[in-house]
């Protein structure tokens, strides 16, 4: 009976009896590290061709080589998975933005979706991971946040809750550069239009209060410049009024 030949084995690893050494991949802290992804898609073609010779040995080599880098991927989506979702939980709780700064949420957002993006230039490698349903499953959660959010700041607003409607604004902000990551019409009504619906609505709201509160000071109307001032944030006044309330409470309260 005819044996088959070892020269196409010799070829692929030198010999017929060299094991595969299992290597322990790393995956560059949830980004992705583009010469690796490129070995990984190449490597995903290579061994698929490799399955189809009738060759025993050269199958089984196959067989090891796709599932080192099929663990290899399932280890980096998966680190990069939780990364894009904790930066998001991060993002919308608020108490976080009153000891840290939230453009730094803004960038991680961006910075992980951009690499998971980045993945679909790899066809291999974003078909394996189900990359495009990946996307569009964080789209549908980012959609479902922005209606509750959109909820939530309506009322606020309607209930005069400034504070609340401010906090939330924050996280609007936040979350605008979540707009280029959707389809279709979503940017044109996204996290941005929300962010300055809200903002104009705010800025109005303290430009009444700053005018209605010097009129209270000068009255020595304590309670009224108290509340008026609970409506104000300083990001959404004229500098020069702020400053000038400022000036008018602090002869309220330290001359008179």
């Amino acid at each position: 009976m005819h044996q088959q030949s070892s020269e196409p084995v010799s070829r692929l690893s030198g010999t017929t009896n060299v094991p595969i050494k299992r290597r322990k991949y790393k995956s560059s802290k949830g980004l992705v590290d583009k010469s690796q992804m490129l070995a990984a898609n190449n490597a995903l073609i290579y061994f698929k061709r490799c399955e189809q010779i009738g060759y025993d040995r050269i199958r089984e080599i196959a067989d090891d080589g796709i599932e080192i880098v099929k663990q290899y991927l399932d280890n980096f989506i998966s680190s990069l998975e939780q990364k894009i979702n904790d930066v998001f939980d991060r993002a919308t709780q608020i108490e976080n933005y009153r000891c840290e700064n939230s453009s730094k949420y803004s960038q991680n957002i961006e910075i992980h979706l951009q690499a998971l993006d980045f993945l679909s230039r790899f066809p291999q490698v974003f078909e394996y991971i189900d990359g495009k349903e990946k996307l569009e499953q964080h789209r549908r959660q980012y959609h479902v946040y922005y209606e509750t959010l959109k909820s939530r700041m309506e009322q606020y607003k309607y209930s005069g809750q400034s504070r609340e409607l401010r906090d939330h604004l924050l996280i609007a902000q936040t979350l605008t550069c979540i707009d280029r990551f959707f389809e279709k019409d979503f940017p044109l009504n996204g996290y941005q239009t929300l962010y300055k619906r809200y903002q104009s609505e705010l800025i109005k709201d303290c430009e009444e209060a700053s005018a209605t509160v010097l009129p209270c000071i000068d009255k020595s109307e304590y309670d009224k410049v108290d509340a008026q001032l609970s409506l104000m944030d300083e990001k959404f006044v004229n500098p020069l009024h702020f400053a000038h309330i400022k000036y008018k409470v602090f002869n309220l309260l330290y001359i008179t």
